[in-house]
């Protein structure tokens, strides 16, 4: 789905529905091993089941009732204000996550890609529950959904049971909010960020190709293979490569060099960093583990 304001955290969807709490919802999905998840990004949100084949009934039952009737109960609303809160807090010590915001900001001048998805921390602190209620009723509307479906089942089967599930869901009687064009060609600026830091962080950007533009997908997957995708970690080459090379650093340490990585796993800490393509509901899972044993174990290992 597109069109998320950052002001309208997605994680509330799966928080409790008119039928399930939120802890029903996360046993229901976990007792058949799959998850349902929700996250947003600058282009949209996405609500992501995975269930085996015997269990996609189940599933799409619950994600209908995450998106179509999500009650955004206060306490988990204030809960998550307080997380999002704490993580930006926590940001302001990243040099990436600090110079990240100020290239964004430069780049698209009153654009809302200049806007931290995360949206800061005087504004989340002003969220009610009537904003995301309002937000969730505007703009998660059919006619801005796109449905992707992957799997061992028929287009036909699938069709017919969203169908079943998705009939009555309508959209809005009012247009969806156009979204501006982005600037093409920001003025040229410098801006400096003193840290007490030891090193430093510099980055050069300008706008690239719009998502419709023809070498938009050719430009993304050589993006990718020329290292955004060994940044995240997230190739099986050079995940291999790591960890072979690396096996005390396989899965590092949230934020860690790989030395810093080295010298804490010689205790016996839990601070790792979900790996790549593990869904939240595992990784809480394995994490739980981890921090009532003893040992510290990379989850590529289990």
């Amino acid at each position: 789905m597109r069109r998320v304001s950052p002001t309208s955290p997605p994680e509330l969807l799966t928080r409790g529905t008119a039928a399930r709490t939120g802890p029903e919802l996360d046993r229901a999905i976990e007792f058949v091993g799959g998850s349902l998840e929700s996250e947003s990004g600058r282009d949209g949100s996405t609500l992501t089941l995975a269930v085996l084949r015997k269990d996609l009934d189940l599933g799409l039952d619950l994600l209908a009732d995450a998106l179509l009737r999500p009650t955004f109960p206060e306490e988990e609303l204030r809960r998550k204000v307080s997380d999002i809160q704490a993580a930006i807090e926590r940001s302001e010590e990243n040099p990436e996550a600090v110079g990240g915001r100020a290239l964004a900001r430069l780049l698209y001048p009153g654009h809302p890609y200049a806007h931290p998805v995360t949206g800061t921390a005087e504004s989340v602190g002003k969220l009610t529950r009537e904003q995301v209620v309002g937000f969730h009723r505007a703009r998660y509307r059919p006619d801005a959904t796109v449905i992707a479906v992957v799997g061992d089942v028929g287009v036909d089967e699938i069709r017919l049971a969203l169908s079943r599930r998705l009939s009555g869901w309508t959209a809005p009687a009012s247009l969806d909010a156009p979204i501006p064009m982005a600037p093409p060609s920001p003025p040229v600026v410098a801006e400096a960020i003193s840290r007490e830091l030891t090193q430093a962080t510099v980055y050069l950007g300008r706008p690239a190709v719009r998502q419709d533009h023809p070498d938009y997908f050719p430009l993304l997957v050589a993006n990718y293979i020329l290292g955004a995708a060994r940044r995240h970690g997230c190739t099986r080459a050079f995940a291999r490569t790591r960890a072979s090379r690396m096996p005390w650093a396989a899965r590092c340490l949230r934020g860690g060099t790989a030395r810093r990585a080295r010298s804490r796993s010689r205790h016996a800490s839990t601070a790792w960093r979900r790996p790549c393509g593990w869904s939240r509901t595992r990784w809480r899972r394995w994490a739980g583990r981890r921090s009532r044993s003893a040992i510290s174990t990379s989850p590529s290992r289990i």
